[in-house]
């Protein structure tokens, strides 16, 4: 049984929308969704690729509401697309020049209650669609929500998706490979410096050993932790 904060209708509608667009415009496949806990804090974690990202990782996990701390930039000069999908889908503005308080305290009372959370550590898509270093957002968000479980998921394929009449002739083959749940252990001080890389190297392996080696970037020899 599903639990956490009720969703609005209209991400509901616009989800099952979303799902029926990959699933036509893409060989849609998602692999490890038995991983996903049907219950409490949840924070997914994923690597970024592709604007669409976000509405494919929703539509991908057999969760209520996904929702996505992006960045504020969305909020203040949205495309109509991006407007659509603030409309129906939600966010977290976050301000990524800095730790954004504000955003990690909402983030952090939605966890509490039982919601799910979506995060990209890298901080911003990877122009080479590779894994980047990740920035200390996720990290601090794990450790400082007490309780909270962190949910690897990897994105593979999304950079060949194109939407209208040319996906129609070659669909690319978008996977959504989902890891299994872990823990970080609770720190003294989520604000430590060397405690937030440790934390952000961990969830940047976990991502990396779902994606094929060449995707994995500088993470491609570090073995995942056990």
């Amino acid at each position: 049984m599903l639990t956490g904060p009720k969703q609005p209708l209209s991400y509901t509608i616009a989800n099952g929308f979303m799902r029926m667009v990959f699933r036509s415009l893409s060989f849609h496949k998602v692999e490890g969704a038995e991983n996903v806990p049907s219950s409490g804090a949840l924070l997914v974690v994923s690597n970024h690729i592709h604007a669409l990202d976000p509405p494919l990782i929703n539509a991908s996990i057999p969760r209520r509401q996904v929702l996505f701390l992006a960045k504020r930039e969305l909020v203040e000069r949205p495309s109509r697309w991006q407007r659509w999908c603030i409309l129906h889908y939600g966010l977290i503005p976050l301000n990524r020049a800095r730790l954004d308080r504000r955003a990690m305290a909402k983030a952090i009372e939605l966890l509490e209650s039982g919601g799910t959370v979506g995060l990209f550590p890298e901080g911003t898509r990877s122009r080479t669609g590779v894994l980047q270093q990740p920035l200390a957002g996720a990290a601090y968000l794990a450790l400082a929500s007490e309780g909270t479980q962190v949910l690897p998921v990897a994105v593979h394929g999304i950079a060949g998706l194109k939407l209208g009449l040319r996906a129609l002739v070659k669909r690319p083959r978008v996977t959504i490979r989902i890891g299994k749940p872990f823990a970080l252990l609770q720190a003294e001080s989520a604000k430590d410096r060397e405690t937030l890389r440790q934390a952000g190297i961990t969830m940047m392996q976990r991502i990396a050993e779902l994606l094929p080696p060449e995707a994995r970037g500088i993470y491609a020899d570090d073995p995942p932790p056990s």
